[in-house]
């Protein structure tokens, strides 16, 4: 009985998918370097869940970020989404001797695990390794962010809350100029070698936690 009911739903399936309109939309199932607004991006992904109920998208499409959410946006109108695209190779997987892999082609990946970072109401975009598209937002949205002070380990530790506490209004008003004390500015904080990612939404103001590494351990 089991199997006649999973024939049925396979057939309602195939069914619904023959019936869909042609797709004109951003590729589903490679990889592209060109600008998609994040509707057209939700939109691809639709698609794709409706085609195959195993949620099966093409290993170098990109997909929206796990890692990289950061909602809202500046007062100047930037906005950031994050998606990510997995391009490393896994081209050998089912060969049995690197004859065969060679034979058959060889690798064709472009071999890394990409981000890409884009603003909606600019139409602009950047594709790179996570650190760099994150990197390249932030000289997009809040220009000289580098030159921002690091803010000190005592009032937070290397990794504390978030929060907006009194002392930590007090320092970042004597320290961050005003356009860097606004909705999804950052904060510079210096976490040693280890554990430098910069972190979304870890700033007070709702922004990136930027990691630095400096050669000192001064506040």
């Amino acid at each position: 009985m089991s199997q006649i009911a999973f024939d049925i739903d396979t057939m309602l399936h195939e069914l619904e998918v023959a019936a869909l309109p042609a797709w004109d939309g951003m590729p589903r199932h490679a990889f592209t370097v060109g600008y998609y607004t994040p509707a057209e991006h939700e939109a691809m992904l639709q698609r794709i869940k409706i085609e195959n109920a195993h949620w099966s998208v093409g290993r170098h499409a990109w997909r929206s970020s796990l890692c990289l959410d950061l909602p809202g946006i500046t007062e100047e109108g930037h906005t950031f989404v994050a998606y990510t695209a997995d391009t490393r190779c896994h081209c050998k997987f089912g060969y049995r001797t690197v004859t065969e892999f060679a034979d058959a082609g060889g690798c064709r990946c472009v071999g890394e695990l990409l981000t890409k970072t884009i603003c909606e109401g600019c139409t602009w975009h950047h594709i790179g390794t996570e650190p760099q598209a994150v990197e390249a937002w932030m000289n997009h949205a809040f220009v000289d962010w580098q030159t921002l002070p690091i803010f000190p380990a005592k009032l937070r530790g290397q990794m504390g809350s978030r929060e907006m506490t009194e002392k930590r209004q007090d320092w970042l008003e004597a320290n961050y100029p005003a356009r860097f004390r606004s909705p999804l500015a950052p904060i510079l904080t210096d976490r040693g070698r280890v554990g430098a990612r910069h972190v979304p939404g870890y700033s007070p103001y709702g922004g990136f936690d930027m990691g630095i590494i400096t050669d000192t351990d001064e506040d």
